[in-house]
């Protein structure tokens, strides 16, 4: 605990001390008395100001995930194990540095009282902070008492990534919703699948009887088939830090931006029901259909404590990206300039529309827009 003066405090104490002196150099009774009801006031106001910080405990109550730069509430309750407490003020860093401060009038003796507060946090990852900080300048707000406080109940929190969805990128994913609603992205499946059996009519070809069946039921019976199915459209999603074999400044904001596009995505398909398939930095190659495996925001929490390791090789990343080749748009996303992908990806694919890697960096911008199948110099 730490008890200062204040502007007010020590104007009182030196204006009375300085009628003090005035009055014993000119005898003035009443003068003297005066001054010295103040020092003995600004006295009992250091006395209480300490007193009034004693005894006190917090509790905290944490939602388990926010996302980066949007509002959420912090419960905090506060006790006091002694006497009554008045005129605290609350100031939560796990809130943030711009987070507002919780105002508690009186808190009986052996008692408590709660309120929140609204915080906010720009940066994702985990946030943890035990302690609290108390201040009151009560009474007659001569001192300030300044106390931090051990805190129980949540100590720590996820910040999630705010999505991000550049205008360039917007129109890309709006197409592409439209498509997938009108079904011209749909390609069909490989093959015919097996229904069962039927009996054989005129006109059946040979090839379709089914002989264990008719050897088995002694008619003849063929195989019946149903037609190859539109699957619905894919997108895949590839993070990743590879800086191209140059040296560029990989700059932090920019692995955050890269993180948020990656949010801003997700959220896209997770509203409109693509699947998914995701490859980042410990998380290469696993596929996530939407909305059942991401229910929980799985990806979410991963992207939300993901660093930037070290530069993956040019074959990691280009595996990766192979291993997407059944996806109809891959996003290719890096902190790094897109342009480190020239040359990789052949223009003289413009023509074939089995599917598109669309090229962005951390600064959001669409780089790139060229075909994904068929590529030799893809492995």
């Amino acid at each position: 605990m730490v008890v200062t003066w204040t502007t007010q405090g020590l104007v009182v104490f030196w204006g009375a001390l300085g009628g003090a002196g005035w009055a014993l150099f000119r005898g003035d009774g009443m003068l003297l008395a005066l001054s010295s009801f103040l020092i003995c006031l600004v006295g009992f106001a250091r006395w209480a100001n300490a007193r009034n910080g004693a005894g006190l405990g917090v509790k905290r109550h944490l939602p388990g995930r926010v996302t980066a730069g949007l509002d959420f509430e912090v419960g905090l309750s506060i006790s006091s194990s002694a006497g009554r407490r008045r005129a605290l003020k609350l100031r939560d860093a796990i809130a943030g540095a711009q987070a507002d401060c919780l105002w508690i009038d009186t808190i009986p003796g052996g008692g408590l009282a709660a309120g929140r507060v609204v915080g906010r946090r720009w940066r994702r990852g985990r946030v943890t902070s035990a302690d609290c900080g108390v201040s009151s300048r009560y009474p007659l707000g001569f001192f300030e008492m300044r106390a931090v406080v051990p805190v129980v109940g949540d100590l720590s929190f996820l910040v999630l990534p705010r999505p991000a969805v550049p205008p360039a990128l917007r129109e890309v994913l709006e197409s592409a919703r439209w498509e997938e609603k009108c079904g011209s992205s749909r390609s069909l499946s490989g093959t015919d699948e097996f229904r069962g059996i039927r009996d054989y009519r005129s006109g059946d070809a040979v090839r379709s009887i089914h002989w264990p069946a008719t050897a088995r039921l002694e008619r003849l019976v063929v195989k019946e088939w149903d037609p190859p199915a539109p699957r619905p459209g894919r997108f895949g999603i590839l993070l990743h830090a590879w800086g191209g074999g140059k040296r560029a400044v990989m700059r932090p904001e920019n692995w955050e931006r890269a993180i948020s596009l990656v949010s801003g995505i997700y959220y896209f398909c997770k509203s409109s029901q693509i699947p998914l398939r995701i490859s980042t930095p410990g998380l290469s190659g696993i596929p996530v259909k939407v909305p059942e495996s991401l229910s929980g925001d799985g990806l979410l929490q991963h992207l939300a404590l993901l660093d930037r390791r070290s530069d993956q090789s040019r074959d990691e990343v280009l595996a990766d990206l192979r291993a997407m080749s059944d996806c109809d748009k891959v996003f290719v996303i890096s902190d790094g300039p897109s342009a480190n992908w020239d040359g990789l990806v052949s223009d003289s694919w413009l023509r074939r529309d089995k599917g598109w890697i669309i090229c962005l960096d951390g600064s959001g911008s669409l780089k790139r827009l060229t075909p994904l199948l068929g590529n030799p110099r893809l492995p």
